[in-house]
C-alpha cells in the first residue's frame, strides 16, 4: 500500500440558531502555492474536501445573508483529517 500524500477538511456550517447553512460555498487557498479548491455544503450542512497538499491554508466560507466567515493558517496535513466548523452570523 502506498501512503496517501494528501489532507482531509471536514466541518459543519450553521446560523445563529445552529441550524445547518446549506449551498454555502466553501474555498480554502494556500497563499504559498496559490492553490485554491472550494465546494458547497450538502443538505446538512457539512463539507468534505479531500485531496489537499499538505500546508497551511486560509479557509473562506460564505453564504447569502450570512457575513463571510474567515479562518487563517490552518494546517493541513498528509494522512490527516483537519476539522473546522463555522458558526455563520446573519449579514
Amino acid at each position: 500500500m502506498g501512503q496517501v500524500l494528501y489532507g482531509t477538511l471536514v466541518g459543519t456550517v450553521t446560523d445563529p440558531q445552529q441550524g445547518s447553512v446549506v449551498g454555502a460555498i466553501v474555498s480554502v487557498k494556500n497563499n504559498a502555492t496559490g492553490y485554491t479548491v472550494g465546494v458547497k455544503t450538502t443538505d446538512r450542512g457539512t463539507y468534505e474536501i479531500k485531496n489537499i497538499p499538505p500546508g497551511v491554508y486560509d479557509v473562506k466560507i460564505s453564504a447569502p445573508g450570512f457575513v463571510v466567515f474567515e479562518a487563517k493558517d490552518i494546517p493541513i496535513e498528509a494522512n490527516n483529517i483537519a476539522r473546522l466548523d463555522a458558526p455563520l452570523k446573519l449579514g
